[in-house]
């Protein structure tokens, strides 16, 4: 028997009233009652609504004279505030056991992106679906194209377009529902999998290849990282450093400011999408030359500050923005790591407004989804209940009462049993 098996019955072991609990609220109609909605449809409070969910969905909303309880389970939602719950464009899971998959629900995250694919990943997100598993829902990319790590998961980096025609190829066939480019794809594989995504159909995001320029990796439906932004707007004197493209990758070098925007507006024209995860070079770096070029401080604070500056140019220019945290369930980077990046995102200038659309119905759009996103009859009753407006102060987000995921009401109190806190 797996680990992942052997752990999951051990979680039903040990919570067996709760996991119960979780069924029986499927079969139940549940009405949240007397709550401030924020359906993010717009900046906009319904003061003082009954929600009422049926079989994992909501199927109506409106005020407690309007929409009576008749005998089902109810939430007090008195004084509370209700919102679609979070999406976070890039997490990892390839590390974790199913308690990760909680730690992300336990933040609010409804649904997330999978950036670096496994075949049990794709098991998870299909019991998932089926209500075999709790967890987010998962949108599962394939293994990263053109990593190091990439042989050794069985999938090598194509040698030739007819090689990324034919993994492109295998990987929609597997059921993964993005492919994932790495930053040392060669130039010409790249384009053949640009090619082949749209003739098989499945999106195509990542890294920029190093060996192409700015405008070229606008092909990709999505870029993480803010990799690619300051290649091209890097100082005459930052070109002539020694690690600028080591520096360069954490956007840790003088930049000539006043060219983002023009690249902000070409991002916006071509409908890219960005996950910035500004927070996850602030934390780490992937190799033992990076760690030592990045040591000292003023790197760490230039990076932090570019990509700032790259968000806001973004930001300005209405380009498309999505809430990412490259977290790991299996590291020290956990999922409570979207409340860091929401804070940076104030920083560059959004919104509390913006910065709620962007972790909730901006994800449904990315993923041409119709289910999630915003409080609506008919919409997956995927939902965070916190104790303040989140669009006055977006801290809040993090006054958590409970969340729903499924139609399934999970308090936390519940949340910290789950997680043997």
């Amino acid at each position: 028997m797996s680990k992942h098996r052997i752990l999951i019955l051990a979680v039903l072991f040990i919570f067996p009233v709760t996991c119960f609990a979780f069924q029986d609220q499927e079969r139940k109609s549940v009405v949240i009652k007397n709550v401030n909605v924020l359906p993010m449809d717009s900046e906009r409070v319904l003061k003082n609504q009954n929600v009422v969910i049926e079989n994992g969905k909501i199927v109506a909303i409106g005020s407690p004279d309007k929409i009576k309880t008749n005998g089902a389970k109810i939430i007090d939602g008195t004084g509370k505030y209700l919102l679609p719950g979070l999406f976070d464009g890039h997490i990892h899971l390839r590390q974790a056991d199913e308690k990760g998959l909680i730690q992300y629900l336990s933040a609010g995250i409804t649904t997330a992106r999978e950036m670096n694919g496994r075949p049990f990943l794709l098991e998870w997100r299909d019991k998932i679906k089926k209500g075999e598993l709790l967890g987010p829902t998962l949108y599962v990319a394939s293994p990263t194209i053109g990593n190091f790590s990439s042989p050794k998961e069985g999938y090598p980096t194509p040698k030739t377009p007819e090689d990324a025609d034919m993994v492109v190829k295998k990987f929609g066939e597997q059921g993964y529902d993005w492919i994932k480019v790495y930053s040392f794809v060669p130039r010409d594989i790249y384009f053949a999998l640009i090619r082949a995504a749209r003739k098989y159909k499945i999106p195509i995001g990542g890294h920029p290849p190093i060996e192409i320029n700015f405008q070229e990796s606008l092909q990709m439906k999505s870029i993480e990282h803010l990799l690619g932004y300051v290649d091209p707007i890097m100082t005459p004197e930052a070109k002539e450093l020694d690690e600028k493209d080591l520096r360069g990758v954490f956007h840790a070098v003088e930049i000539q400011e006043d060219k983002l925007p023009e690249l902000a507006k070409k991002t916006k024209a071509a409908g890219v999408w960005n996950c910035p995860t500004v927070l996850f070079f602030d934390h780490r770096v992937p190799t033992e030359r990076a760690r030592q070029a990045w040591g000292k401080p003023e790197l760490r604070k230039l990076g932090h500050q570019n990509r700032i500056k790259i968000l806001r140019a973004l930001y300005k220019a209405k380009a498309n923005l999505l809430v990412c945290t490259d977290s790991d369930a299996g590291t020290d980077l956990f999922a409570d790591s979207i409340y860091e990046e929401m804070g940076n995102m104030r920083e560059a200038g959004l919104t509390p407004y913006e910065i709620l659309k962007a972790a909730t119905k901006n994800g449904a759009v990315f993923l041409n989804s119709n289910e999630f996103g915003t409080i609506d009859v008919g919409k997956r009753a995927d939902l965070l209940m916190v104790e303040c407006n989140p669009l006055k102060n977006i801290k809040c987000v993090e006054k958590q009462t409970g969340v729903m995921v499924r139609g399934r009401w999970i308090t936390k109190q519940a949340f910290n049993k789950l997680l043997g806190k």
